[in-house]
C-alpha cells in the first residue's frame, strides 16, 4: 500500500536505517518519504484508537463526570503516548466499568439485572 502511494522514485534507502536500534530509527525518519508514512501511521491509530474509546465508554453509560475525569486524560495519553492511553483505558474500564463476574454489562438504556 505504501509503494502505490510513496513509489520507488526519489526513495533513498539508508543502510543504517533499522527498528533495532535509536539510531537505526533516526536514520530510518531522515528520508522525508519514511517520516510522513510514519506520522500517517501514528495519527490514524491515534484517531482509530480514540474514537473507539469514545464509542465504547459511551456503550457502557459512562457518565459525564467519567468522561471528563477519566475518558478524557486517556484520550489526551493516546495521543501523545498512544498505546499507554489504551492501556491506562483498559484499566478504568476494568475497575470501574465492568460488572461483577459472570455478569453481562449494562449497555445504555437498560437496567441492570435484579436478583
Amino acid at each position: 500500500m505504501s509503494m502505490a502511494v510513496f513509489p520507488e522514485e526519489g526513495f533513498e534507502s539508508n543502510p543504517d536505517a533499522s527498528f533495532g536500534s535509536l539510531q537505526g530509527i533516526i536514520a530510518l525518519f531522515d528520508d522525508p518519504t519514511a517520516l510522513f508514512a510514519g506520522w500517517l501511521h501514528y495519527i490514524v491509530f491515534d484517531a482509530l484508537v480514540g474514537r473507539w474509546i469514545v464509542l465504547d465508554s459511551t456503550e457502557r453509560g459512562a457518565s459525564n463526570l467519567f468522561h471528563a475525569v477519566g475518558v478524557v486524560p486517556c484520550l489526551i495519553m493516546t495521543f501523545v503516548l498512544g498505546p499507554m492511553g489504551f492501556l491506562v483505558y483498559t484499566i478504568l474500564i476494568r475497575t470501574l466499568l465492568d460488572a461483577p463476574e459472570g455478569e453481562a454489562v449494562p449497555r445504555r438504556g437498560e437496567k441492570a439485572k435484579e436478583n
